[in-house]
């Protein structure tokens, strides 16, 4: 049995790092539930895509957790609330090793070998899917000019 196993998590979270973070609690058996917009998460809509067309990226950090949407701008969509959180007042403590923390750093590298079948490279300090980002050469203009 998974340690997490008895642990039920709404995940409110939105594009990478909260999706990654509670896709840590997914592996360690916790029965994740992601909110999305009616537009869905903005992930949905940033390659890499895989042959079938959804993002390589979003089914990564959201693998084995169920979804449903919710218009949180409508009063009606808002009533979910924190049970445990609520009556216990207390929260949950995660302990998680390094090793398995940089393992789960990969999820573009391993999205984009997935979907093109090619060994990722090495890309410096820029980041591998964000641009422009990183050095860029820049001309300073005549102190006349400016």
């Amino acid at each position: 049995m998974k340690p997490l196993a008895n642990l039920k998590v709404l995940d409110l979270t939105r594009v990478l790092s909260g999706p990654y973070c509670t896709s840590i609690l997914v592996e360690n058996g916790a029965d994740v539930i992601k909110v999305e917009p009616p537009a869905g998460d903005d992930y949905r809509h940033i390659g890499p895509f895989t042959k079938e067309g959804p993002s390589a990226l979003f089914e990564k950090v959201n693998a084995g957790k169920r979804s449903i949407m919710l218009d949180l701008a409508r009063d009606d969509d808002r009533t979910i609330a924190l049970y445990a959180r609520h009556t216990t007042g207390i929260g949950k403590h995660l302990d998680i090793s390094m090793l398995e923390g940089m393992l789960q750093l990969q999820p573009l590298v391993a999205a984009r070998l997935h979907t093109t079948g090619k060994t990722p490279t090495r890309v410096g300090n820029r980041h591998p899917l964000s641009a422009p980002f990183g050095m860029f050469a820049a001309k300073v203009p005549d102190a006349k000019q400016a």
